[in-house]
């Protein structure tokens, strides 16, 4: 049996709550862009001239979750969007942890991570306890 949530924002907020804080490399975690205008920024999707996308995320971690850049390896059938859930694929902490450009700003050392986002997902969480993939990026 599935386990649906009201929306992408919902799952999200679930995920924040009972999700560890510390990044593993290689461990996915569903991150969900946020809605133009969050902080100051127009838009959180870049699509690119091949095809994949550039984007600001919100990558689900207790209290609230925390902000970076990533992108897509490849393109995929569909695009991504505000609003929608995806999955962060977490690939290296930076040398100097927390001292990036958006570790800067945002305060939160999780924010210098690179990673990939390699899926959009739907917000339930299916019979094995795994997120529900619609369109695979890498």
């Amino acid at each position: 049996m599935k386990l649906p949530f009201k929306s992408s924002q919902a799952l999200f907020e679930y995920c924040n709550k009972y999700f560890d804080a510390k990044i593993i490399k290689g461990l996915a975690r569903p991150a969900l862009v946020p809605s133009s205008g969050f902080m100051g920024i127009e838009s959180h999707v870049t699509p690119t001239a091949d095809g994949r996308f550039k984007l600001s995320l919100l990558v689900a971690g207790p209290p609230d979750g925390f902000f970076l850049i990533s992108e897509t390896l490849k393109r995929g059938s569909e695009p991504i969007l505000h609003g929608d859930l995806v999955l962060w694929l977490p690939q290296k902490a930076p040398p100097l942890i927390g001292k990036g450009m958006v570790g800067k700003l945002t305060g939160d050392k999780r924010s210098s991570w690179f990673g990939l986002v390699v899926s959009k997902i739907a917000p339930e969480i299916n019979e094995e306890g795994c997120f529900t993939e619609i369109c695979k990026y890498s």
